[in-house]
């Protein structure tokens, strides 16, 4: 993706690296249970905390669940989809991922088709360019030969969370993860932490 290096393991969101905003890095697989009780809980704060530049998002996107689809790449075609949404306009790459969530097929189903996933992909605003990035799988190499081994040593499945480096785990909690963020900066983690308690 733009910007992305062969080292990067991520996408990013929000507030500019370097702003001093708290860094939120979450591990999602679209076809998670747990990944979709997270956004019902979590969606709307993390899209407002982004929008507002109030934390920088390391969104990182998963494979785990591949096996569980009866087509066996399900979780593979909608984490390229997602970069290749990102790859043309960032801005667009929130509103797909929920769409996403809000339609997510469930688990040991055939997952959403390719002609469905781009549906959800126009409806967030994306362009024609975006289904033959698609089609190629063009970003499934960095997916499967950067992002899995990295996440596979420095993540514990999905939905996984950090907190300028620090993982939380209240995300279940409706507001804790807001409040977590909110309470952190870039120079913080133990804020972040402690926030995560109250």
């Amino acid at each position: 993706p733009a910007g992305v290096t062969a080292e990067q393991t991520y996408i990013q969101l929000g507030a500019p690296e370097d702003s001093g905003a708290p860094v939120l890095e979450l591990h999602l697989d679209f076809m998670c249970p747990y990944c979709g009780q997270f956004e019902q809980i979590n969606g709307a704060d993390v899209a407002e905390m982004v929008a507002n530049d109030e934390i920088t998002l390391h969104l990182v996107p998963r494979r785990l669940l591949d096996a569980q689809s009866t087509t066996g790449d399900y979780s593979s075609r909608a984490a390229n989809a997602l970069v290749c949404v990102y790859e043309e306009d960032e801005d667009t790459t929130i509103p797909f991922l929920q769409l996403l969530f809000a339609n997510q097929p469930s688990e040991g189903s055939a997952g959403l088709d390719n002609d469905q996933i781009f549906a959800y992909a126009q409806e967030a605003g994306a362009s024609d360019a975006v289904r033959d990035c698609m089609d190629s799988r063009t970003y499934q190499p960095w997916i499967r030969q950067v992002v899995d081994p990295w996440a596979a040593e420095n993540g514990n499945g999905t939905p996984y969370l950090e907190i300028n480096g620090e993982q939380f785990q209240d995300w279940a909690t409706a507001g804790a993860l807001r409040e977590a963020l909110l309470g952190a900066s870039a120079s913080d983690a133990g804020g972040a932490s402690d926030a995560g308690q109250g």
